[in-house]
C-alpha cells in the first residue's frame, strides 16, 4: 500500500488569495487599477505574501488583526490601513529579488546599521526614527539612479525635493546632495501613524519590506472624504503609467515592438480649420494642393518626343521614388504614423504632419540634399515594385491632367463665378429674416464699407466686384458652400487622381469605391469634435484581393497569415496616405473651415476666395480701429525681449456680421532654426489666472455682481426669492436686460491695469497642482476586457491664507468631498510667485499685446486681448469697479443686479430704480468705455430712449437673457423659480 506524501506545513509561501480578508471591491481596483497594473493587492495581502516563510508568528499576528477586535484606536487604524491601502505592481517578481539585493547592501552602507536591526511595535519612537531613516534612504536612491542632474525622478515622494538649492535654502542634513524645496505630503504622511506601526509589525524583515514596498510598488490609501476615492502615496505618477492597449499590463519579459492599431489612429481633422489659402505670384487663391505638396515638388515630367529620354526616364523614375517614400513611410524606415513616436516638441498634435520631409529623407538615405543620386540609390521594397510603382506614377500622372479649379466651380459655384451670373443665395432662410444686401458684413454691428483692387480668381483673371454685387442673405453662413456639394468636389478630385486599380478589379474594385466614397462624404460631415479613426476608414472594404498587394511570383499559391497581415499594412499606410496627404490637404487649401456663433459644432465651408471678398474689409476696418501696424525690427525686438508670444487673429460669422476671436491656446513655434514649440501665451498667464482665483475666493465682493458661469443665476434668484419672502408674490418686478457693444475692445486698457494693481492682497502665492484620474464611465462591465482609458484631469490653484500646503489635508477638508471613484495624485512642483512680476507681466500682456495678421505684426491699442485666460477677470474686475462708482443706487433689499461678463440684468420692485438703470447705461460711461447696444436692450415695461421705443417682452412670450430662456409666465412673478435644461442646436 502506498504511503500518501506528509503535508508540509508553511514550508511555503500561502497565495495572494488565500485564507487573506478580502477588501471589497470598488470602480477604482476593477476599472483602473488593474488596467495599468497586472497584480492589484491589498496591504494585508502584499505583506504576507512577502514574508519570509519562517515568520510564521508575524503572519499569524497581520492575520490576526481585525479593526473588529482591536483592543486600541492605534491597532483599529493600522487594520483600517492594511484592508484598504491598495499595493500595485508591474515589475516580474524575478526582476525585484535581483534588486533588492544590492538595495539593500546600500541601505546598510547608508545607514550604518546591520542584519539584525529591528524595531517592536510597542517602541513607537524608534519605529518612527527608522521610518524616517527608510524614506530618507529611498528618496536619495531614486535621485541617485538619475544620470543627469538636470532630470527629475518620476516618483511621488520626490515631490518637493531637488538636487538644487533654491533661494536662500539651506537644504537639508539628512538626505546627501538632495534639498527640500516644499514640503513632500506623501514624505511626511509616511512618517507619521499608523506607518511606522506597520514598519514595526513586520519586525525583524520590516526594514527590507518597506523600502521594496516605497521603491516597487504604487501605493494608493484611502481617503474619508466622498466616495471610493483613492490617493497616490508613492509610487510613479498613475497619470503616467500609459494604459495597455488589450486591458493586461505588459511586463519586461514579454514586451512587443511598438506598434499603433488602426483603431488607435485617428485623422487629424483639425487640420482643415481656419487654413490660409495658397497664393499664386499674382495673388490669386490657388485650387488643388499647396506647391509644398509632394505631388507638386515630385511631378510626371512629359516626355518631348514619343519615346521619353534617359534624364527624363530617370527623373521620372525618381519623382516616383520620393512620392512612394511619403505614401509608404513605415517600408522604407521613415517617422510613419503607425510604429513611431509622435515628438512632442515638435508638434501639437496627437500625430506630426507629413507635408515635408525632405530633410528626414536625406538623414535616411544618408546623402547630400541636391545629390542626383539621392532617390536613384533608394531600394525599393519587393512589395512596391511593379504594379504598386505604375499605380503610383499613373497618380502622378492623373494629378497633372486634373483640373482642381474647373471642378471646384462645377460642384462649388460662388455668386462672382464669371460663367455664372450673381444670384440670391438665401435659397433655405426664412423670408421673415432681415435680409442684408450692399455693405457686406460688419464687425460685431458695425458696418464695413471697402473696396477693392482687381484680382485674379483661379485661373482666370476677373473683376473684383464692389459691395454693391454682394448677393443678399439672411445669415452670412449661406454664402458657405452646401456641404454635400464639398463632399461632391472632393469625392470628384479624388476619383480622378487616384488610380481605380488602387481598389482591386472588377467587382472587388467597384465595391471599394462606392464604400471609399461613403467613408469621404462622412469624413466631410462630421461635427467639430468628432473623430474618424483609421478603423472606420478600412472597415467594409474587401483588402485581400486587391492585386498591388500580393508579392511578385507569387500569384496563385495559398494564402498565409503573415502575408495577409502584410497586405493590410500596406493598404493601411495607402489610405492613411490618401486621407491624410491628399484629402485634408485637399479641403484646406480650396475651403475656408470654420464654425459660427450661432451654430454649436456645425462646420461651414467657403471657398477661399469667397471668404476673402467676405473678410478683407471687415478686416481692414478692425486694423484702423482696433490695430495699430508695426515694424518687423520691433515686433522681433520685443518678442524676443520676453516669455509671451503672439497672439493671432481670426474672424467668427454671426447672424449678419463678424466677429474677432484671438488665438492665445496655441503653442508659439520655434524662433529662428529651432522647430521645438513653446509655451502659448495663455500658459505663461496661468500664474496670474491662479492668482485672481484665489483672490476672488478671498475677496469675492471686489467682483461686484459678477457670475464666473450662466449657473450661478439659478442660485442667485433663489435666494433672492427666499430674502423677499412673500413680497416675492405679492408685487410686480420690473426686469432690464441690457448689453454692452464689444466689450472686450473698448475697456481702456490704463484704466484697468491701474486697477488690477488694486486687487492682490498678497505679496506672493503658492501655486499647487494636483491630478484627477477616474475609470471611463462608458466602461459597462468590471471585467471587460475592452480598452479603457480613464479621465485625467489637471487642477492648478494657489493657495489661500490658511490652506494648508498638503493635498491629503485638502482633500479631507474640501476637495475630495464632492468625488466619487477618484483617484488624486499630487503634481510636481509647487512653485511660489512674487505679486510684483506677475503684476508686471499682465501690464505687458494688456498693453502689449502683439497680434500677427498675415504676415504681419500689429500691437493691440485698444481694448483687451479676448480670447486670454485672464480676461474674464480683468472684464469682471472693471465692470465690478463700474458699478461702485456709477451704479450704486441699485443696492437695496428690493433689487439683484447679475451681470454675465458684459450682460447686464436688473431685477428690481421699484420702476424709478429701473428706469434710473437704463437711462444710466444708455447714456454711457466713457472713463469705462461703456456704450449700450440699443437694439439689445430688453424689458418687461414701456420705456423710451431718444424718442425710440425699446423692444419688450410681451406676456406670454419668452426671452433669451445672458444665455438662458426665462419663460414669460415669470416676468411678473418669481414666487416659483424652476431650472430647465434646453437642448437646442443654436445658442443665443
Amino acid at each position: 500500500m502506498t504511503r500518501r506524501a506528509k503535508r508540509k506545513r508553511d514550508s511555503q509561501k500561502p497565495d495572494a488569495d488565500q485564507d487573506v480578508p478580502q477588501s471589497n471591491s470598488s470602480l477604482v481596483t476593477q476599472k483602473l487599477l488593474e488596467r495599468c497594473f497586472p497584480r492589484v493587492q491589498t496591504l494585508r495581502q502584499h505583506l504576507l505574501t512577502q514574508l519570509p516563510s519562517a515568520s510564521r508568528l508575524r503572519r499569524k499576528k497581520i492575520t490576526a488583526l481585525t479593526a473588529r477586535d482591536a483592543s486600541s484606536e492605534l491597532e483599529g487604524r493600522v487594520a483600517a490601513l492594511l484592508d484598504t491601502a491598495l499595493v500595485c505592481s508591474r515589475l516580474p517578481q524575478a526582476q525585484k529579488s535581483e534588486t533588492g539585493d544590492i538595495r539593500w547592501e546600500q541601505w546598510k552602507s547608508f545607514s550604518q546599521k546591520g542584519d539584525e536591526s529591528y524595531v517592536s511595535m510597542s517602541d513607537t519612537r524608534s519605529a518612527k526614527q527608522s521610518q524616517t531613516e527608510i524614506l530618507e534612504f529611498v528618496v536619495w536612491l531614486l535621485f541617485n539612479r538619475e544620470k543627469t542632474t538636470n532630470t527629475h525622478p518620476c516618483h511621488v515622494l520626490c515631490n518637493g525635493f531637488d538636487v538644487k538649492p533654491g533661494n536662500g535654502d539651506k537644504g537639508t542634513t539628512s538626505i546627501p546632495g538632495v534639498y527640500s524645496r516644499f514640503p513632500s505630503s506623501s514624505f511626511e504622511a509616511l512618517k507619521e501613524v499608523p506607518w511606522p506601526q506597520v514598519l514595526a509589525l513586520l519586525g525583524q524583515s520590516g526594514e527590507r519590506l518597506m523600502i521594496n514596498l516605497l521603491l516597487d510598488y504604487s501605493l494608493f490609501v484611502a481617503v474619508d472624504a466622498g466616495h471610493g476615492n483613492f490617493y497616490q502615496l508613492s509610487g510613479v505618477p498613475l497619470f503616467m503609467s500609459s494604459l495597455p492597449v488589450d486591458g493586461q499590463a505588459a511586463t519586461v519579459a514579454d514586451a512587443k515592438p511598438f506598434c499603433r492599431k488602426p483603431g488607435e489612429i485617428t485623422l487629424m481633422r483639425n487640420k482643415t480649420l481656419y487654413a490660409k489659402p495658397s497664393l499664386t505670384a499674382a495673388g490669386t487663391v490657388q485650387a488643388g494642393f499647396r506647391h509644398i505638396h509632394v505631388l507638386n515638388r515630385c511631378p510626371y515630367v512629359k516626355p518631348e518626343g514619343d519615346e521619353p529620354a534617359p534624364d527624363e526616364r530617370e527623373q521620372n523614375e525618381a519623382n516616383t521614388t520620393k512620392v512612394m517614400m511619403y505614401m509608404f513611410p513605415r517600408q522604407f524606415g521613415l517617422h510613419n504614423a503607425f510604429t513611431s513616436e509622435v515628438d512632442k516638441t515638435r508638434t501639437t498634435m496627437k500625430f506630426q504632419d507629413y507635408t515635408y520631409r525632405e530633410d528626414e529623407i536625406n538623414e535616411a538615405i544618408a546623402l547630400r540634399p541636391n545629390s542626383s543620386e539621392q532617390t536613384k540609390s533608394t531600394k525599393l521594397p519587393k512589395r512596391l515594385k511593379g504594379i504598386a510603382r505604375d499605380l503610383v506614377m499613373n497618380l502622378q500622372v492623373r494629378h497633372s491632367r486634373c483640373a482642381y479649379f474647373e471642378l471646384l466651380r462645377y460642384y462649388c459655384p460662388s455668386a462672382w463665378d464669371t460663367h455664372r451670373p450673381a444670384q440670391n443665395l438665401a435659397t433655405q432662410a426664412s423670408s421673415k429674416a432681415p435680409k442684408q444686401k450692399g455693405d457686406g458684413p460688419n464687425i460685431d454691428g458695425v458696418a464695413i464699407q471697402g473696396t477693392s483692387r482687381q484680382k485674379r480668381v483661379g485661373h482666370k483673371t476677373h473683376s473684383q466686384p464692389s459691395h454693391s454685387d454682394m448677393p443678399s442673405y439672411n445669415t452670412l453662413v449661406e454664402l458657405a458652400c452646401p456641404i454635400g456639394n464639398v463632399s461632391a468636389y472632393c469625392q470628384a478630385v479624388l476619383a480622378k487622381i487616384v488610380p481605380d486599380r488602387f481598389w482591386g478589379e472588377g467587382d472587388t474594385m467597384l465595391h471599394n469605391k462606392r464604400m471609399f466614397r461613403s467613408k469621404v462624404d462622412h469624413f466631410i460631415r462630421l461635427r467639430r469634435f468628432e473623430v474618424m479613426s483609421l478603423h472606420e476608414v478600412v472597415q467594409d472594404l474587401k483588402v485581400v484581393d486587391i492585386l498591388w498587394l500580393r508579392p511578385p511570383n507569387l500569384a496563385g499559391q495559398k494564402t498565409s497569415q503573415t502575408d495577409i497581415s502584410k497586405r493590410y499594412e500596406l493598404f493601411h499606410e495607402f489610405l492613411y496616405y490618401v486621407f491624410d496627404s491628399l484629402l485634408i490637404p485637399l479641403v484646406r487649401n480650396n475651403f475656408y473651415v470654420t464654425e459660427s456663433n450661432i451654430h454649436r459644432n456645425r462646420l461651414f465651408y467657403f471657398r477661399h476666395d469667397v471668404w476673402r471678398r467676405i473678410t478683407e474689409p471687415a478686416m481692414a476696418k478692425l486694423k484702423e480701429s482696433m490695430l495699430e501696424p508695426l515694424r518687423l525690427v520691433d515686433a522681433t525686438r520685443i518678442l524676443d525681449s520676453r516669455r509671451l508670444g503672439f497672439s493671432q487673429l481670426r474672424l467668427l460669422p454671426k447672424t449678419l456680421d463678424l466677429r474677432p476671436i484671438m488665438n492665445l491656446g496655441k503653442k508659439m513655434p520655434g524662433r529662428g532654426r529651432s522647430k521645438t514649440f513653446g509655451a502659448s501665451i495663455n500658459w505663461e498667464l496661468k500664474p496670474i489666472h491662479h492668482m485672481l482665483n484665489a483672490e476672488k475666493a478671498m475677496n469675492a465682493s471686489k467682483l461686484g455682481s459678477s457670475m464666473l458661469s450662466t449657473g450661478e443665476i439659478y442660485s442667485r434668484l433663489k435666494e433672492f426669492k427666499l430674502a423677499l419672502g412673500s413680497a416675492a408674490s405679492s408685487q410686480r418686478f420690473y426686469f432690464a436686460k441690457i448689453d454692452v457693444h464689444a466689450a472686450f475692445d473698448t475697456i481702456p486698457q490704463e484704466a484697468v491695469i491701474k486697477l488690477m494693481n488694486s486687487v492682490p492682497s498678497r505679496g506672493h502665492y503658492t501655486v499647487v497642482k494636483h491630478v484627477e484620474m477616474m475609470p471611463d464611465p462608458r466602461t459597462d462591465s468590471a471585467h471587460s476586457k475592452e480598452t479603457s482609458k480613464s479621465l485625467r484631469t489637471w487642477h492648478f490653484a494657489a493657495l489661500k491664507k490658511g490652506e494648508p500646503f498638503s493635498l491629503p489635508e485638502r482633500l479631507e477638508r474640501s476637495i475630495s468631498e464632492k468625488k466619487i471613484n477618484t483617484v488624486f495624485v499630487e503634481g510636481n512642483p509647487a512653485r511660489t510667485y512674487h505679486t510684483a512680476p506677475l503684476l508686471k507681466l499682465l501690464e505687458e500682456h494688456v498693453s502689449q499685446n502683439i497680434v500677427k495678421v498675415g504676415k504681419r505684426f500689429y500691437r493691440q491699442k485698444r481694448g483687451i486681448p479676448q480670447g486670454s485666460v485672464v480676461s474674464s477677470f480683468l472684464c469682471n474686475y472693471f465692470y465690478a469697479d463700474l458699478e461702485a462708482q456709477h451704479l450704486h443706487f441699485l443696492n437695496g433689499a428690493d433689487s439683484i443686479l447679475l451681470r454675465f461678463m458684459d450682460d447686464f440684468l436688473f431685477i428690481t420692485q421699484d420702476k424709478e430704480k429701473a428706469v434710473q438703470f437704463v437711462e444710466t447705461m444708455h447714456r454711457g460711461v466713457p472713463e469705462y468705455g461703456v456704450e449700450v447696444n440699443t437694439k439689445k436692450t430688453l424689458l418687461n415695461f414701456k420705456m423710451k430712449s431718444q424718442d425710440e421705443p425699446l423692444a419688450t417682452v410681451s406676456h406670454g412670450r419668452n426671452s433669451r437673457i445672458v444665455g438662458l430662456l426665462l419663460i414669460a409666465r415669470h416676468w411678473r412673478s418669481v414666487g416659483t423659480i424652476t431650472k430647465t435644461p434646453i437642448m437646442e442646436s443654436q445658442t443665443p
